[in-house]
């Protein structure tokens, strides 16, 4: 069965519904008390109540509108506040693999363990192609179904010490705790590439992604984790641009620092 398109344009937030509400009469009450004022002088009738029933109308405008921009800032806060505990968590929970911040985090011990043993590590980032498209015919609940697809099949095609983890939305991550050379990590990258490239079930639909992947690799350690990760994401968009399967940083390999 298919499922529904998602939607792109979320409800406001509670708060923000609550505060439309009664900003109508608010609204209102100062038109309607400017209207009876103009008509009241027209005719040679305006009593003294009338000019302060308008100031205080007034400020209820202001005061109304600065009350909706707190309230959006409220909310806008508490998603940041949301966004940041989804990164923090340990697993995503649509593939229900670790995280970036667990990634992260084992990526810097490895690299700590490469820079004592004086080995080379890399990381890999799988770049998927197709999401936003598959989400506009499918919808946004069949990919999630195909993204939990591609997780199991990257832990199942991991080996050793290989570890995984999602990185963004479209990025899945690989980490090689020990490589011989840049050939080597492209034949560990070509393992991975081809279990994601296989077709998919999702939302009723036989489906497949087309995946990028950059390659970074770290001699002993030579810079920290998230200076890694960023090298092996600028490869991989040069995969894409170059219409590549695979590209390779080798820069800080045991042979670029050797030479």
């Amino acid at each position: 069965m298919q499922l529904a398109p998602h939607d792109d344009q979320p409800s406001p937030p509670p708060s923000v519904k609550l505060l439309r509400r009664w900003m109508a009469p608010v609204v209102l009450a100062p038109s309607l008390f400017a209207w009876g004022g103009l008509s009241g002088l027209r005719d040679g009738w305006w009593p003294d109540w009338m000019a302060a029933a308008i100031a205080a109308s007034l400020l209820a405008l202001v005061g109304a509108a600065a009350l909706l921009a707190l309230a959006r800032a409220v909310d806008a806060e508490r998603q940041r506040a949301d966004d940041g505990m989804r990164r923090l968590a340990p697993h995503d929970p649509v593939t229900g693999l670790p995280s970036r911040a667990v990634f992260l985090d084992r990526l810097d011990r490895a690299l700590a363990h490469a820079g004592s043993a004086r080995e080379t590590l890399a990381v890999l980032v799988l770049r998927l192609e197709r999401l936003d498209g598959l989400r506009s015919s499918l919808g946004a609940g069949a990919v999630d179904a195909l993204l939990a697809a591609l997780g199991e099949r990257l832990v199942d095609a991991a080996k050793g010490d290989e570890s995984a983890g999602r990185l963004g939305d479209a990025d899945l991550g690989v980490a090689l705790a020990t490589v011989r050379d840049a050939d080597d990590a492209a034949r560990v990258a070509a393992r991975f590439l081809d279990a994601l490239e296989k077709p998919v079930e999702a939302g009723g639909a036989v489906t497949s992604v087309v995946a990028r992947c950059g390659i970074a690799l770290c001699h002993a350690g030579a810079i920290g984790a998230d200076e890694l990760l960023a090298l092996a994401s600028a490869t991989a968009e040069r995969a894409k641009a170059e219409s590549r399967r695979v590209a390779v940083d080798a820069r800080l390999s045991a042979r670029a620092a050797s030479g």
